[in-house]
């Protein structure tokens, strides 16, 4: 059953094109706290090194300050890597109904960023998808989302589900059998079998201020924005302006060799360094010189 639905992806300006942003730069930046970057930059390697070589996608706002950081990182590599912020929240979202309208919306605009089932199961590629964690219900949301929508276009859900995993950005706790795993509930398990996970645990305040406090450079993309031109339209409000400057210093701040170096050294201390590829971009990370322009 295809989808028949005009593709409005949500504006974020885009911080690399610094000619297009202007006087917007000009005034007061919100940004991760200093005291905070350390294990924010260990968390973006555990991310890196967890992620096999697939492609990024972080969902919703709450990791955008990973997003941009990371695209600055890697804005130096001489081959690109694929960093994907898929703007979306589930909040008061109608129950999985494929041909709803503004779903309908949003699933072209999940096509648009090939992040469609067809997409995912054709092109070879492996996504992640990572996001900050409380109870899992957006990731569970979006596997129902691409399971139902596999079904409708007659796209091999086991060949779409091997080719997706989640990262959730979990709060740290303490460590014991009784303790609350998102992806160990009776619905996950239900509706996603055996997709892969890997969590990446997060001090509170971290977690708080991904989660809670980092101001964001968008408006959230909830239903009611699907499919609507005002979520097309630049958000000039003062507050995502401020998001907005901060997202650039944080870009900034990761094209830098100096900050390179040190996520590289982040990432060589994970387990996964064994791999060639996570190899291969770490000693590219340390020796790429200067800025990207």
């Amino acid at each position: 059953m295809p989808f028949v639905a005009e593709a409005v992806a949500p504006f974020r300006w885009n911080i690399t094109k610094r000619e297009q942003l202007g006087e917007l730069l000009d005034g007061e930046a919100k940004t991760l706290p200093d005291k905070l970057l350390p294990e924010f930059r260990e968390a973006a390697a555990k991310i890196v090194a967890s992620d096999g070589n697939a492609e990024l996608v972080f969902v919703g706002r709450s990791p955008e300050n990973l997003f941009d950081y990371l695209s600055g990182a890697f804005s130096a590599l001489s081959q690109s890597r694929s960093l994907t912020l898929l703007q979306v929240s589930y909040r008061n979202a109608p129950t999985i109904d494929l041909p709803y309208k503004k779903l309908a919306h949003f699933l072209q605009y999940m096509r648009q960023e090939s992040l469609d089932p067809h997409a995912l199961a054709s092109q070879g590629k492996v996504v992640r998808f990572v996001d900050v964690v409380s109870t899992g219900s957006t990731f569970q949301r979006l596997v129902e989302t691409l399971r139902d929508w596999s079904d409708a276009e007659g796209a091999d859900w086991n060949v779409v589900s091997s080719k997706i995993g989640f990262v959730g950005l979990t709060v740290r706790g303490k460590n014991s059998p009784h303790a609350f795993r998102w992806q160990q509930t009776k619905r996950w398990r239900e509706i996603a079998g055996r997709i892969h996970v890997k969590n990446v645990s997060l001090s509170p305040p971290l977690w708080h201020q991904l989660g809670n406090v980092d101001p964001k450079v968008t408006p959230p993309h909830r239903s009611d924005r699907w499919g609507s031109r005002l979520s097309a339209s630049p958000d000039r409000d003062e507050e995502h302006l401020k998001a907005l400057r901060g997202a650039v210093q944080l870009y900034d701040r990761a094209a830098d060799r100096a900050e390179r170096v040190k996520l590289s050294r982040a990432i060589a201390q994970q387990p996964q360094m064994s791999e060639p590829w996570l190899r291969s971009l770490v000693l590219e990370l340390k020796t790429r010189s200067g800025k990207a322009s």
